[in-house]
């Protein structure tokens, strides 16, 4: 076993992130900052039993911080201690502490886990303030900070993890639903990941989180689904250069309300599904995504970007989407954004329904005619809606399951001009199967619209509210097996 002390920043960020910390201890609290090799700092309040599992190849020991000390403990065993309220150190926030230390290990201490209370019924608050880790064996932080039964560190504001984590396997979950936790500081430099393969849901919902000090790469991790998922006081992160082996970075960042700055790789690698990345991200206004040209292996990107209210400027947008077949609600009450360009090559999307739906200022959508393929129908219901800006003719020749460019009483799409040409569509989405509603269709635009479609049996046409919709010439839909609503 190593010896030895060292102690561990709690107010300085290192690895990557663009943030500057600030979080310090309240100054009545117990310092724990100072930890062993190999040993555990844990600062508690006297509100409710803790409780946790330690996992090594020997024993340990345990000093609860009120006198009581327990020896010769064996892994994998749960240990629960507790207080009498009111006889630790005095705190301004009403409660009095306790530090907890768990040394002496036999070997290295590969897990680490809080346990909810063996007497507890109910879901309650785990009472750790405040963590810092000195166990450079680590193999797994896999749910240690992420409590079941309902129950949560909903405490705990600063984590400290250990200057190396060469043999950590998975953070998965490590601190999901940690209400209270702002800061997260990792070892100085390289946290040296190598083994490293989930980082699923790491900070789901660590609503308070502000400091992140991040690994410098990836390495071998295969997913960030929902990683900072709901942390909403995120405003400013910077992530390793390259993404390696992950290929899932779906909800990564969805409800992170206060998120304004993100630095992203510099490409994608073997990513394959960004859907919800950046989901309701309100207060991004700018993003750079990686500078790859195309694509490469994703395959959806599903409401990537839905209700990103102030997102106004999207840099390196690709030249090719390669894979892609899913785009539904991707720019989904994106409501800033004025103007776009889309990749010339779209691979073989069959999803894109309410793609831009309630883009309010959007006036110039370049290459919307590539959206779909001629291979396989491809559904765009609701694509474009509730817009009052839009003037732009449109002209789709893709295989169509549905289609819909359409507005509202009182905010009508001004476009005067919608053909969808490739006779080939069979339109098997459900009626109205094309949507043209409070448009600014003419009965000259109606009638070449109602000339594009192929002749079918019991599809539906939807025309209400268009300027053209009294002048018409119905039939020249209706001859063709279409219903005319409106």
């Amino acid at each position: 076993m190593a010896t030895g002390t060292f102690h561990l920043p709690i107010s300085v960020i290192g690895g990557t992130s663009s943030a500057t910390a600030s979080w310090t201890p309240p100054v009545d609290w117990i310092d724990i900052s100072s930890v062993g090799n190999n040993e555990i700092n844990l600062l508690v309040a006297d509100m409710s039993p803790t409780q946790f599992q330690i996992t090594t190849a020997g024993t340990f020991s345990i000093n609860w911080g009120d006198g009581t000390i327990e020896t010769n403990r064996a892994s994998i065993t749960t240990y629960q201690h507790t207080y009498t309220v009111g006889a630790g150190q005095a705190c301004s926030r009403g409660y009095t502490t306790f530090k907890i230390r768990i040394y002496e290990a036999a070997s290295n201490i590969t897990k680490f886990a809080i346990q909810n209370p063996s007497a507890s019924t109910t879901a309650h608050t785990v009472p750790v303030l405040w963590c810092v880790m000195g166990t450079t064996g680590l193999t797994s932080m896999a749910n240690a900070f992420s409590v079941s039964n309902g129950s949560i560190c909903g405490m705990m504001e600063c984590l400290t993890l250990p200057p190396t984590l060469g043999s950590l396997q998975t953070i998965s979950s490590m601190c999901q639903n940690n209400y209270s936790l702002i800061q997260v500081t990792g070892p100085t430099g390289s946290w040296g990941f190598t083994n490293v393969g989930g980082c699923n849901s790491t900070f789901f919902s660590c609503y308070s989180l502000k400091y992140v000090s991040l690994f410098t790469s990836f390495a071998s991790c295969n997913s960030c689904s929902q990683m900072f998922y709901a942390c909403y006081g995120l405003q400013n992160i910077t992530l390793p250069s390259s993404w390696g082996s992950i290929i899932n970075v779906s909800s990564m960042f969805a409800a992170c309300y206060g998120l304004q700055n993100i630095t992203l790789p510099s490409s994608w690698g073997s990513v394959n599904d960004v859907s919800n990345m950046f989901s309701t991200c309100q207060d991004l206004t700018t993003i750079t995504l990686p500078s790859s040209l195309s694509w490469g292996s994703i395959t959806t990107i599903n409401q990537m970007f839905y209700s990103c209210l102030n997102l106004r400027t999207i840099n390196n947008f690709p030249t090719s989407w390669g894979s892609v077949a899913n785009i539904g609600s991707v720019f989904y009450s994106v409501q800033q954004l004025k103007s776009l360009t889309l990749p010339a090559t779209m691979g073989n999307i069959t999803t894109a329904s309410s793609v831009f739906a309630a883009g309010y200022d959007l006036n110039n959508i370049t290459n919307f005619n590539m959206i779909g393929s001629t291979v396989s129908a491809c559904n765009m219901t609701t694509i474009l809606q509730l817009n009052d800006v839009m003037t732009q003719a449109f002209t789709m020749s893709s295989l169509l399951s549905a289609f819909g460019i359409s507005g509202a009483a009182g905010k009508a799409i001004p476009t005067t001009s919608i053909r969808l040409t490739n006779t080939a569509s069979t339109f098997g989405g459900t009626s109205p199967q094309v949507n043209v509603s409070y448009t600014g269709l003419t009965a000259s635009g109606i009638d070449a619209l109602f000339g594009d479609l192929p002749t079918l049996v019991g599809k539906t046409i939807n025309i209400t509210g268009c300027p053209g919709t009294a002048s018409c010439t119905r039939s020249i839909a209706t001859i063709k097996g279409w219903s005319v609503s409106g």
